[in-house]
C-alpha cells in the first residue's frame, strides 16, 4: 500500500465497540471498494465479544486489514488512534454497524481531485439493520468556498451533517486535528475544527453510505453521566466561536440550552450521587445560555417551544417530559 499520484493510497478508520451481529457487513463492503489501494485500519475499543475474532480472520486474509487493539476509551479516542496510524494521501471514517456502496471511496476521490477539495460529503440513506430505508431525502450537490460559509452551515445544520462518517478528508490539511475525549458529541468539536481549516468542500448528492438505525437508538434512552459530554463538547464550540466566529454563537447557545434541559430532565428521574449538584449545574448552564438564545427561536421553533417551557418552569417540564415527551 503506497501513495500514488493516480492511485492514491485511501485511510479508512473504523472504530470496533461490541459490534459482533455487524462488522462482517461492514468489512465486506469494504473489501470490496472499486477503489483497491486503500488502508483499513480497524481499531477494537476493548470489545467484550467476538469483535476481535472478526477481525483477525479478515486480516488475516487481506493485507490491506490493520487492527489495533485499545482500552475502551470511546469511538472519539480510537479514530484518533487511527489517525496515528494513517499513511493515505487521504481519510475517511466508518462505523462499524454502517456499510457502504461498492463505489463510496471511488466517487468521493473523483469528487475531491474534481473540485479541487480539501473535503467531500456524501449522502446516505438511514435503514434498519435488515437494509430497509427509513429515510433518504435528496439533496443538491453544491461547492463551498472559504471556511466561514462552512462553519455556518454546520453551525446551522443545513447541509454539512454533524458526524464524521461519509467524509473524504485530504490528509495534508487535516492529519493532526484530533477527537476530545468525550463518549457523545465529539464527532462536532472535531468537525467544527476541521472546518476552520477548509477552503473548499464538496457535497454530494449521491447516497453512498448506509447508516444503520438500531431499535433502542429511536427511543430515548435513559440519563448517563455520558450525556453530559455533549454539553462540554457545546461548551467547547462555544468558546472558539466566542474567540474567533462571534457570529456563529447563537446557534451553539440554542445546542448548549437545548441540551442542559434534556438532560436535566433524564437526570431529574433518576437516583445517583451528586444528584443535587449536577441539577444545579445543568440549570445554570442553561440560564447563562439562554440569555444569549432569543434571536435562535426563530430558527428552530420546536426546539424553542421546549427551551422557552423550560426556562419558565424546569421541574414542571420535566414532569412533562417522563409522563408525556418521552412516552411518544
Amino acid at each position: 500500500m503506497k501513495n500514488d499520484m493516480n492511485d492514491p493510497l485511501i485511510s479508512v478508520i473504523i472504530p470496533v465497540y461490541n459490534a459482533e451481529r455487524t462488522l462482517e457487513r461492514c468489512i465486506c463492503s469494504l473489501l470490496a471498494q472499486s477503489h483497491r489501494n486503500t488502508e483499513l485500519i480497524f481499531v477494537n475499543d476493548g470489545s467484550t465479544d467476538s469483535s476481535a475474532g472478526i477481525l483477525l480472520r479478515f486480516a488475516r486474509n487481506d493485507k490491506r486489514i490493520c487492527v489495533l487493539d485499545i482500552t475502551n476509551s470511546g469511538p472519539g479516542i480510537a479514530r484518533n488512534k487511527g489517525l496515528e496510524y494513517m499513511n493515505g494521501e487521504y481519510f475517511c471514517f466508518v462505523d462499524s454497524d454502517d456499510y457502504t456502496e461498492q463505489d463510496f471511496l471511488s466517487r468521493m476521490l473523483s469528487h475531491a481531485v474534481l473540485h479541487k477539495a480539501d473535503i467531500v460529503q456524501v449522502d446516505h440513506y438511514s435503514v434498519t439493520e435488515k437494509g430497509e430505508i427509513i429515510s433518504g431525502r435528496k439533496l443538491l450537490p453544491e461547492l463551498l468556498r472559504g471556511s466561514f460559509i462552512c462553519l455556518e452551515m454546520f453551525s446551522e445544520q443545513k447541509r454539512i451533517k454533524n458526524f464524521p462518517w461519509g467524509k473524504l478528508f485530504r490528509s495534508s490539511k487535516f492529519r493532526e486535528i484530533r477527537f476530545p475525549a468525550l463518549y457523545k458529541s465529539e464527532d462536532k468539536v472535531y468537525l467544527f475544527k476541521v472546518l476552520t481549516q477548509c477552503n473548499r468542500m464538496y457535497l454530494s448528492d449521491q447516497k453512498l453510505y448506509f447508516y444503520v438505525l438500531e431499535p433502542n437508538s429511536l427511543s430515548r434512552a435513559s440519563f448517563s453521566l455520558k450525556d453530559m459530554d455533549e454539553i462540554k463538547a457545546g461548551l467547547e464550540i462555544r468558546m472558539l466561536c466566542t474567540r474567533f466566529y462571534p457570529g456563529l454563537s447563537v446557534y451553539w447557545d440554542m445546542f448548549i440550552t437545548s441540551k442542559s434541559a434534556l438532560t436535566y430532565c433524564k437526570l431529574i428521574q433518576v437516583n445517583i450521587e451528586n444528584k443535587k449538584e449536577l441539577l444545579l449545574l445543568l440549570a445554570r448552564i442553561f440560564d447563562t445560555h439562554y440569555r444569549n438564545n432569543l434571536y435562535a427561536f426563530f430558527k428552530n421553533r420546536n426546539r424553542s417551544l421546549f427551551i422557552l417551557l423550560f426556562h419558565c418552569h424546569k421541574r414542571f417540564t420535566a414532569w412533562l417530559y417522563r409522563h408525556i415527551i418521552h412516552s411518544l
